[in-house]
């Protein structure tokens, strides 16, 4: 492979992980076709009746997931050198269940500090996002003023909920995932690895598109995307119902009086994501 040997002639890290996991290379390239096409995927649909408008705003999402699944695969890797990590770091396994005898402590270190790691890449990668889709946004409105500035999600909050998410569920999902590889590696033909390896990655990714949907309802985020008047009025004079159909999606908005009396249906929701 001709793109491999340039890459670990020129990166030590890449020369590295080819070195420890010889499956490295196709692991990380599951990963990126697989995280990056189901996010690309659930990103088209959220906006699939203004797909063609806001494509850049897509794009510019999947250039970010791209980073994250690297950055997912890169941290959880063993390596055939020691770590340059400084200190007491360099002896912590590269994931809970990489192969050596590392104690309990150690793989329990290895959990908080790849987490942390975790969780500064989730919020470097959050906020890379929302500059790509905010700079878009300017760009498109100083070539067509009257185009309406469309919803986006606050800057700090989905940050943070990009850092905890990380944390909390990318972590250990992800963790787990390299422990599962590397008995199936060890213990398997190279072709029935291979797929279980793809399809343990599909669940993880669509695990972690539940989790980050349920944590984004928790957190306040979701609401800030999907939530949007087409009129306002005074909050002294007007109260909001959120309506949904019966198997619970949305449907509309109703404004009420002070009162609560309905005023009837104002406007069909209007979803950012």
């Amino acid at each position: 492979n001709v793109l491999l040997r340039w890459l670990c002639e020129v990166s030590p890290g890449w020369r590295a992980r080819v070195a420890a996991d010889n499956a490295f290379l196709f692991k990380l390239m599951i990963e990126e076709i697989v995280g990056t096409s189901l996010s690309t995927f659930g990103n088209v649909v959220a906006r699939l009746d203004r797909i063609w408008s806001e494509i850049d705003f897509v794009v510019a999402d999947a250039m970010v997931a791209v980073f994250v699944n690297f950055m997912l695969m890169w941290l959880l890797s063993p390596m055939s050198v020691p770590s340059k990590a400084p200190g007491l770091l360099q002896k912590l396994p590269a994931n809970v269940f990489e192969r050596g005898k590392f104690s309990l402590a150690q793989r329990l270190g290895c959990g908080v500090y790849k987490g942390s790691l975790f969780a500064m890449a989730g919020f470097f990668a959050a906020f890379m996002a929302a500059s790509l889709n905010q700079g878009l946004s300017k760009i498109k409105r100083s070539m067509d003023p009257d185009m309406p500035e469309p919803k986006m999600s606050p800057l700090l909050p989905t940050c943070l909920s990009w850092a905890l998410f990380m944390f909390v569920s990318s972590n250990p999902r992800y963790q787990l995932v390299a422990g599962i590889e590397r008995v199936m590696f060890a213990n398997l033909p190279s072709a029935v690895a291979k797929t279980g390896s793809t399809g343990t990655r599909v669940l993880n990714n669509i695990a972690g598109g539940v989790t980050w949907a349920w944590l984004a309802k928790r957190t306040g985020i979701q609401d800030e995307l999907r939530w949007h008047a087409c009129e306002t009025w005074p909050s002294d004079e007007v109260l909001w119902k959120r309506e949904c159909k019966s198997d619970g999606s949305p449907r509309g908005l109703k404004r009420r009086d002070a009162t609560g009396a309905s005023q009837g249906r104002i406007c069909e929701e209007e979803q950012f994501f």
